[in-house]
């Protein structure tokens, strides 16, 4: 678990919900936590994400990569998605190291979530904005009328090219990505 404290908590509930270790090194709070394979990423309002080692415990790697808070991270077939406030997203291996990164630029508006497959990441930002980045050709498309307001949620089916979003005004699109073949279509 991240917490307001700057630490994130690996519990030991087969002892009482005591904590094995409490990770320290972030400077700011910790926002989310996942975990690929026994290597636990924590992210921070402090900017960066860590990794640790989740059978010691011992801090890892510092990846300082986002020039914001960072506020998104997901696991997801060994690898790691994540978004900040400053407009960077970014995609990691299992063990952190760097599979790429994209400054989207404050004009989107602040990516909120994201979703990641083999052929491209999906981002929702907090001005209704979606934007798809092709992992093959490193381009960007954004659909700036996607919703009125702020994507809370982002869902995808690398295998058929299918991402769902989700937003503040009660609005589920369902999208095909055709597998980048010509602009994406949103179906509902």
């Amino acid at each position: 678990s991240g917490s307001l404290d700057k630490t994130a908590i690996i519990w030991d509930i087969s002892k009482g919900n005591k904590p094995k270790f409490i990770l320290q090194g972030h400077t700011m709070m910790v926002n989310v936590v996942d975990i690929v394979a026994n290597i636990i990423f924590t992210a921070s309002t402090d900017s960066t994400i860590r990794t640790w080692n989740l059978d010691t415990g011992e801090a890892l790697e510092v990846i300082t990569a986002h020039k914001g808070p960072v506020r998104y991270l997901k696991a997801l077939d060994g690898e790691v998605s994540s978004a900040c406030g400053g407009g960077t997203i970014g995609l990691w291996n299992g063990v952190g190291e760097k599979i790429f990164t994209c400054n989207l630029g404050v004009s989107v508006g602040t990516p909120v979530c994201a979703a990641h497959g083999p052929a491209m990441m999906v981002v929702g930002t907090a001005t209704g904005r979606v934007v798809f980045y092709n992992r093959k050709s490193e381009e960007t498309f954004v659909n700036p009328n996607a919703h009125s307001s702020s994507i809370r949620t982002v869902c995808m089916d690398g295998k058929r090219n299918m991402v769902l979003t989700g937003s503040d005004e009660g609005l589920i699109v369902l999208w095909d990505c055709g597998g980048w073949a010509g602009v994406t279509d949103q179906i509902y």
